[in-house]
């Protein structure tokens, strides 16, 4: 498993994301160029024979892919570390319940053992309870 993203890596991202040519880009089905989606420019055009189509697709996909991704990333950080929070909270609150019951659960068995004791009193005595 991959190390999780740092926050620095992110903005890194986002800002070669910004500094690209703006829109979004598409396949130039027959010259293996990457266009502009809004104006049919050409960015580059990948020259190699092997995997050009597969290629050019891939890096055409990235400019909507990896921004998105990107915020995507950040949303669940965001979001996790909201649940650490209050997650952090809920074990606070378990663990002061605990002592709670604890501290009752006692007070329960020393007055059993009162009771248990008077009724024996009461029992030497004659007495019915």
């Amino acid at each position: 498993m991959t190390e999780p993203m740092t926050p620095e890596e992110l903005a890194e991202i986002k800002e070669i994301d910004a500094a690209r040519t703006p829109g979004r880009w598409i396949e130039a089905k027959y010259s293996w160029a990457i266009l502009r989606k809004e104006s049919s420019q050409p960015l580059f055009s990948v020259t190699t024979a092997n995997e050009r189509a597969a290629n050019s697709l891939f890096v055409a996909l990235a400019s909507v892919a990896i921004p998105a991704l990107v915020t995507e990333v950040e949303r669940l950080t965001f979001e996790l570390d909201a649940t650490h929070k209050f997650s952090s909270g809920l074990r606070e609150e378990i663990d002061t319940l605990h002592t709670a019951f604890e501290e009752h659960s006692q007070q329960i068995r020393d007055q059993q053992e009162t009771i248990n004791f008077l009724r024996k009193k009461l029992h030497e005595l004659g007495v019915s309870a």
